[in-house]
């Protein structure tokens, strides 16, 4: 038996409201307190027991968005609050329309991401391109630097949130996000970007409600 209209809706507002607070902390700080899950899975729990037993789709779909969340927590794929985000939206929605909503975000997630810094390297390097600062003192090969074009970006002063991807005249790069990488502060060679994962997490449930 499908949930009532108003659990349901309950749930979509729950999910909504906990990923675009976790963005904020996300955005603002790169930390997220591990209690913003407990806070918004707790009454996501509850209201399991204010409609009908869920039905072994639903069981179903939440285990495997658990299990993809812990994934990403224990392997450190993504952050770690990343992971805990996933496990999270699993309990509070785990279906939509007879889909699993914490599968398809996750992977629309990690979409979204790649295209978003894609896009956001290569404005960059055009910009130093056009100023005729582009990969100035590098001393790489051709096929490194079509590669660097395309993941890593001189340092902008304004930058705060930026690992540094540059050893003397020579590309570091880095395609695993290391949790213990230090950020650049006052380093002004090239780096790759530590985009908050949470905003594109919220940014997939909204396309998903919106789409579906």
């Amino acid at each position: 038996m499908a949930e009532p209209a108003t659990v349901f809706f309950l749930r979509q507002i729950i999910a909504l409201t906990m990923l675009s607070v976790a963005s904020y902390f996300d955005i603002k700080t790169r930390q997220v307190d591990d209690r913003i899950w407990l806070i918004f899975a707790i009454p996501g729990i509850a209201l399991y027991f204010l409609a009908p037993p869920p039905s072994l789709t639903t069981i179903f779909f939440l285990v495997i968005g658990a299990v993809i969340g812990m994934t990403w927590f224990l392997t450190k794929a993504f952050g770690q609050a990343d992971g805990l985000a996933i496990i999270a939206l699993s309990i509070v929605f785990p279906i939509f329309n007879e889909m699993p909503v914490s599968v398809l975000v996750a992977l629309a997630t990690t979409v979204l991401l790649g295209l978003f810094g894609t896009l956001y390297n290569i404005a960059y390097n055009l910009s130093d391109m056009l100023h005729g600062k582009i990969f100035l003192g590098i001393n790489e090969k051709l096929h490194r630097k079509i590669l660097a074009f395309l993941t890593m970006h001189r340092k902008r002063s304004y930058e705060k949130f930026v690992i540094p991807s540059q050893t003397g005249d020579k590309f570091s790069f880095h395609f695993k996000p290391n949790p213990d990488e230090d950020f650049a502060g006052d380093f002004t060679g090239h780096v790759s970007s530590a985009f908050p994962l949470l905003p594109f997490m919220l940014t997939a449930l909204v396309l998903f409600l919106v789409i579906f």
